[in-house]
């Protein structure tokens, strides 16, 4: 099963306050969406380019203006090319981790153990 790892004081991170400036929604909307995209780059990515996304469709599944925020704050930008999305240039997860290696999550211990998963 895929994951990714989300800091818990991510709705405080100034960045984050910025993109839902920007594109004029809340910061719950924002962590929102920011969760999509990153989900976007998990799922369609292991270099964390979206080859084949361009930023409209990138806003088409988060809001208007979403990909030039997360650019204005340094969290996406355009590849070389033209041909794609770039997110955290290759750091996609929401700990700012390096996308190598988190493709599956451990296992949570099992319920036989008396522990809950």
């Amino acid at each position: 099963m895929s994951w990714i790892k989300m800091r818990t004081n991510l709705r405080t991170d100034g960045r984050v306050r910025r993109v839902a400036r920007l594109c004029d929604i809340s910061k719950a909307e924002c962590i929102g969406h920011l969760f999509v995209f990153w989900s976007l780059a998990d799922e369609h990515s292991t270099d964390g380019v979206l080859k084949n996304w361009d930023k409209e469709s990138v806003d088409d599944e988060t809001c208007p203006g979403f990909f030039n925020a997360l650019a204005e704050v340094e969290w996406a930008d355009t590849t070389p090319d033209g041909d794609g999305g770039r997110a955290f240039g290759s750091r996609i997860t929401m700990g700012g981790q390096p996308r190598h290696g988190l493709r599956e999550r451990p296992e949570p211990p099992s319920t036989e153990q008396g522990r809950k998963p």
